[in-house]
């Protein structure tokens, strides 16, 4: 747009018209200029709200934590036919990065069922960490 105002001028200035339409001319000129100096602005200034906006509501929408209900650890017998089903929802601990060996342990005695072999297989190991790669 500024470009075609420029372009305008100097058409303008080749014309033989005089000096006070000129500067008529020239004044109206400055004045839409002007205009669209601060519609572009605030076009701008709008545009880069709606992006912030969109980021913040993004960045909301993607840290939403579900509240799931808390599921009961595993328990296991000692019972070789059991294992499989123990041994698939006890693998998210397991393979669990934020969990050291020592807190994986209290967890696998946790989920042996009281009194039973398993047990009494796990707290044959002395408790801590470097234990629970062997239970």
């Amino acid at each position: 747009m500024l470009e075609m105002e420029q372009t305008y001028r100097e058409e303008l200035i080749k014309t033989k018209n005089n000096e006070t339409i000129i500067n008529h001319e020239f004044h109206e000129s400055e004045c839409y200029i002007d205009k669209w100096r601060i519609v572009e602005s605030k076009l701008v200034s709008l545009l880069a709200e709606k992006d912030i906006s969109s980021v913040v509501n993004e960045s909301v929408t993607h840290n939403a934590v579900l509240r799931y209900p808390k599921l009961k650890l595993p328990t296991f017998d000692g019972n070789i036919k059991n294992l499989l089903g123990f041994w698939g929802q006890f693998k998210k601990i397991d393979t669990d990065p934020n969990l050291d060996y020592h807190d994986k342990f209290a967890y696998l005695l946790q989920s042996i069922e009281k009194g039973s072999s398993a047990e009494e297989l796990i707290k044959s190991f002395p408790p801590g960490g470097e234990s629970y790669s062997k239970a």
